[in-house]
């Protein structure tokens, strides 16, 4: 194996230990990615402003800080993208052409969910204390939109079973 299949290995080893983004573990794949960046040394993108006017009569040096900015960009795009759930990558990735711009916009959409999926958990009455040991069971946390459905569907559930209990107790005192 040479270096350079080597190194492919390594990079996507290391991309393959980042947390898939899945909508509300949005704070924990964040450091992933920054960290795997920086470590990389492929965040430069995240952290300046892309170079502007750059011409042929730019000097070698804003040349070349042009050139790290783009190639920083450009990797940080595709780990970026590459970790994101395909569900979800559709509806903010695919136009993105700046990786801090991206990474922006995927804060301000999945860090508040994040954080609302568990105060509307902590929020729930005590008849939903399974429900909540069997979501903290859970490999993959919900998006706040996974979450109301599954909530609707058990406060049905309890429902049911406050009107079996109450049907069975009518008919036992018979």
């Amino acid at each position: 194996m040479d270096s350079g299949s080597s190194s492919v290995s390594n990079i996507c080893t290391y991309v393959n230990s980042i947390p898939m983004l899945n909508g509300s573990n949005f704070k924990k794949w964040k450091e992933f990615v920054t960290l795997y960046l920086g470590a990389m040394d492929l965040d430069y993108a995240l952290w300046g402003d892309q170079p502007k006017g750059i011409k042929d009569s730019s000097s070698v040096e804003e040349k070349n800080v042009n050139d790290k900015w783009e190639r920083s960009n450009r990797m940080s795009l595709m780990v970026i993208k590459c970790t994101i759930r395909e569900s979800l990558r559709d509806t903010v990735a695919e136009e993105a052409t700046e990786a801090k711009v991206l990474l922006q916009e995927l804060e301000k959409r999945y860090y508040r969910s994040s954080t609302f999926v568990y105060m509307v958990l902590n929020s729930l009455p005590t008849q939903f204390n399974q429900f909540k040991v069997s979501y903290n069971c859970q490999r993959d946390p919900w998006s706040l939109n996974e979450l109301i459905p599954h909530c609707v569907q058990e406060e049905e559930r309890l429902k049911s079973e406050q009107c079996e209990s109450a049907h069975l107790k009518r008919n036992s005192s018979c």
